[in-house]
């Protein structure tokens, strides 16, 4: 059965609240998590350095997504991994991810950023409690931890291109694939499995506003208006996700019941976690609502 994470969002929230939010999160019934650690080289917030208190206030397992080297240099995440990986073992895990315009914008200034399955494999090297020796042309850095994981820390690939999902199935532990569209997400998962994915864990992201009607769930939102499929007027002849116009725009969510009918698909795909990215300023409309069905479906089973 597929595990339901929730994703933290530091672009509107101090570090404090987000704190209060895992805590509530847990207590919603959310299995884990995840973190997109801000990509923006003057965002504030350091997600590695909230990580440890965030962890401690719960129980559930964090993984987080960054991509090396475009805010931070990837001898820094190896350690932080390492300390992170021996206070919390078994709860934490990594998702790599590329940023091309970023890679292609260093190599002018003759900084080599190293392919991304080499990342991991130096990353794990240094996990092992091997000394590194890494030199990109701007960092010079002799790396070796003292204290390595007792839980080996899994690395995992996060895109939303079916390309770059076939590349990563021999290196990587697992995929977080967005499925925004529904399409490119199958065939990204698709070529995840064939290319020597078939037996590692595999993640799918869904983006969406959540709110008590679709006009408020839109005006709340951290995203234009046109980023979203509008929705369904009078006289439309088909639903407004089957428009091509429509294609990788957001959803509106105004109940639950909307929300599991939308991730069951995938439940049947047997995907790994479900993470739910609600991109609206009131995140605690939608987990107190999340929290009242887990309560209900529990009492129901309890029943039963």
């Amino acid at each position: 059965m597929s595990s339901i994470a929730f994703q933290i969002s530091f672009r509107k929230f101090a570090p404090t609240q987000l704190i209060q939010q895992v805590m509530r999160v847990e207590q919603a019934g959310f299995n884990a998590i995840h973190v997109s650690d801000p990509s923006e080289k003057d965002q504030r917030e350091f997600s590695f350095s909230w990580l440890g208190a965030a962890m401690q206030s719960s129980k559930i397992p964090f993984t987080v997504a960054c991509t090396p080297n475009l805010r931070y240099g990837l001898p820094n995440i190896a350690r932080e991994m390492a300390t992170i990986g021996e206070l919390f073992p078994g709860r934490f895990d990594l998702a790599l991810s590329r940023t091309p315009e970023f890679e292609e914008e260093e190599g002018k200034k003759n900084i080599s950023i190293p392919p991304i399955e080499e990342t991991a494999s130096f990353i794990r090297k240094v996990l092992e409690g091997k000394q590194i020796y890494y030199d990109d042309g701007r960092i010079n850095d002799k790396v070796k931890v003292h204290s390595s994981p007792k839980i080996p820390t899994l690395l995992f690939f996060e895109t939303a291109s079916p390309e770059e999902a076939k590349m990563s199935a021999k290196w990587s532990d697992g995929l977080i694939v967005d499925a925004d569209d529904t399409n490119i997400a199958y065939e990204a998962i698709e070529k995840f499995r064939e290319n020597g994915g078939a037996n590692k864990s595999f993640s799918i992201r869904l983006t969406f506003s959540y709110g008590d009607n679709p006009e408020s769930a839109i005006e709340t939102s951290n995203l234009n208006a046109n980023e979203f499929i509008q929705p369904q007027k009078a006289g439309d002849e088909k639903p407004p996700e089957e428009k091509k116009e429509n294609r990788g725009k957001f959803k509106v969510l105004t109940s639950i019941a909307d929300l599991l009918q939308w991730i069951e698909p995938f439940r049947k795909l047997e995907v790994s976690r479900i993470i739910l990215k609600n991109v609206n300023a009131d995140q605690d409309l939608f987990i107190t609502a999340y929290g009242q069905f887990h309560d209900s479906y529990k009492a129901v089973a309890a029943v039963d």
